[in-house]
């Protein structure tokens, strides 16, 4: 058997803790407004517009505020949202804030990978702890916006370029549905 030597072992017990303490606190982000359409900490937002066109879409007034056809959002989100109301009803807000929790740990891991790919593991490793605590990343995760959506798949989209450069063919269908994603969802 291997042993490992202590300073490993104490670094891999304090990336461990850095990694249980960022998941924790964002978590925290996402549980503590529960299913009020504002986080405390928002000081406004948008919330309400963005629940707007999906309740017009779902009573069946379509793409509409005030009655008036609208192209000022990409339909992608609101359809979504008019999915998520039609499916869990009043507690949609909850279902987008622990859906746009995973999709930011996903945007940590897909800018933690290209890092990797482009300059190593220790800039790896820097990359998810500054995602994991960066607080624009960590606001857009209680907030029902469609930045969240828009940062994960611009970050796998850059991944994938990222494999695609470095010669790796399998990554050219991905980008390009990474790009559609972005034209649909968001504006």
């Amino acid at each position: 058997m291997i042993e490992t030597a202590p300073n490993h072992r104490e670094a891999n017990a304090a990336w461990l803790a850095i990694l249980v303490l960022g998941v924790l606190f964002r978590i925290a982000v996402v549980a503590l407004p529960g299913n009020q359409s504002r986080a405390p900490w928002s000081g406004g937002g948008g919330a309400p517009t963005y629940a707007l066109l999906p309740q017009n879409l779902l009573s069946g007034k379509g793409f509409t505020y005030a009655s008036q056809p609208t192209a000022l959002r990409a339909p992608g989100y609101p359809v979504a949202l008019a999915g998520l109301m039609w499916l869990v009803g009043s507690k949609y807000v909850l279902a987008v804030r622990w859906i746009q929790l995973f999709m930011g740990l996903g945007t940590v891991y897909f800018c933690s990978r290209a890092s990797v790919s482009v300059f190593g593991e220790k800039f790896g490793r820097a990359t998810v702890v500054i995602g994991l605590f960066f607080p624009t990343l960590i606001y857009v995760t209680g907030e029902v916006l469609t930045e969240c959506t828009g940062l994960s798949i611009w970050a796998g989209g850059c991944l994938c370029f990222i494999c695609k450069v470095q010669c790796r063919e399998s990554a050219s269908a991905p980008i390009r549905s990474s790009r559609a994603l972005m034209k649909v969802l968001h504006p």
